[in-house]
């Protein structure tokens, strides 16, 4: 174990320890296992993959001030078995996933102030997300502003991913922007967003669009449009201009106890005839696997062709303290594809998702999911004719 990793834990020690003695502290936690069963290569003669992965998670929530509180989350990821043998023992999976203060009413104002490591959510996720169904999930270093005043909440955020203390900060990226919510009405809510990315002086995407959330007719709908631009300068042939865009759609339904949904998602893709521009959409930090099937194939494998993705799901509840869920996914290129043999080809895969929930108690609960994929024509030429499947078993337990 290094140095730093024992100073680091023995100082959160003390920290907590010393508040915890003053009766300012709220502990909490998690330790999520997980079993997954992998067979997603599409090829016959492959068999699954199986490992175990565990999440451990220790929360520390206090006020030392008033309108001035800190959190801190220590957090153990690890896959069993990775270790060199049963006394082996390594703390290169420990992290401070999280440790921030936030200062509310700022000078006397409706505004927010928080300041350090963090997750952060960006309206649904489609673009900033916690990845929370990630080992590692995703946390960012920076700070946050948060203005609200009756109905509209402003947030602007700035975050660094990237500092090399290079001359000049050449190398550095970074994160900002702002997000607004709109509540027009009970049911209506527009969120207008911008994000931008940047490392200095060489490259610089630009992230604009909205959320908007509504019902209607006992109808609920949901759209996002973004649209990304900027490019790559930095005086070579690789130079390129970025012109992407994003279009979600979807409509829900309650009947009964059942839950339904129908949408459309479509991330575009390059033009090869243009190889100074860049037209495939970027999902930036987005938790995809709440979007994109629960394999996560997509958009990591959307190729230059982009994506599209249509989709039904339902939801219901057969028995007491019992969540069950399915999901279908058609996936699709946004354009043609063309294939190494110079044809054309649109479709990626058919893929279903079964999900079942049961809350054992209010502190533990158990999760299995099902997932089966058919390749289209574009994977059964770059990988294989076999389906593919994936299950898991996943126990939760909150303290």
């Amino acid at each position: 174990m290094k140095l730093s990793h024992y100073f680091t834990m023995f100082s959160l020690v003390l920290l907590v320890s010393s508040l915890y003695a003053q009766g300012a502290v709220k502990f909490s936690g998690q330790i999520r296992q997980r079993f997954e069963s992998v067979d997603n290569t599409f090829e016959a003669d492959e068999s699954a993959n199986n490992f175990n992965a565990m999440r451990s998670r220790f929360n520390a929530k206090f006020a030392p001030a008033e309108n001035v509180s800190a959190f801190f989350q220590l957090q153990d990821y690890r896959t069993f078995g990775t270790e060199n043998g049963t006394v082996d023992g390594s703390a290169s999976n420990i992290d401070l996933h999280q440790v921030n203060v936030t200062i509310s009413k700022l000078f006397d104002q409706p505004l927010d102030l928080k300041i350090g490591r963090m997750e952060y959510n960006m309206g649904p996720q489609r673009l900033i997300g916690a990845i929370g169904w990630s080992n590692i999930a995703q946390s960012f270093d920076g700070f946050v502003f948060t203005y609200q005043l009756n109905d509209i909440a402003v947030t602007a955020f700035n975050f660094k991913e990237t500092e090399k203390s290079a001359p000049e900060d050449k190398q550095d990226k970074s994160i900002m922007g702002l997000e607004t919510t709109l509540a027009i009405s009970d049911a209506l809510k527009i969120n207008p967003f911008v994000v931008r990315q940047n490392t200095v002086d060489t490259f610089s995407r630009i992230t604009a669009g909205a959320d908007i959330n509504g019902k209607a007719a006992g109808f609920g709908y949901e759209i996002e449009l973004a649209y990304q631009f900027g490019g790559r300068d930095n005086n070579d042939a690789d130079d390129y201009d970025i012109a992407a865009n994003m279009i979600a759609l979807n409509v829900n339904y309650q009947v009964g106890g059942i839950g339904l949904s129908a949408g459309i998602d479509i991330l575009s893709g390059d033009d090869v005839g243009t190889d100074d521009k860049n037209e495939t959409f970027n999902t930036l930090y987005a938790t995809n696997h709440k979007y994109y099937g629960f394999m996560d194939f997509f958009p990591r494998l959307a190729f230059d062709a982009g994506l599209r993705d249509l989709h039904v799901k339902a939801m219901l509840k057969p028995i007491d303290k019992t969540t069950l869920a399915v999901a279908a996914h058609s996936f699709s290129a946004a354009g043609e594809a063309t294939l190494d043999d110079g044809t054309k080809a649109s479709a990626y895969a058919n893929e279903v998702d079964v999900t079942a929930k049961y809350a054992y108690s209010k502190q533990v609960g158990f999760q299995a999911g099902f997932s089966f994929a058919a390749p289209g024509d574009i994977f059964k030429h770059g990988f294989g004719k076999e389906s593919a499947t994936w299950f898991y078993l996943m126990t939760v337990v909150n303290f």
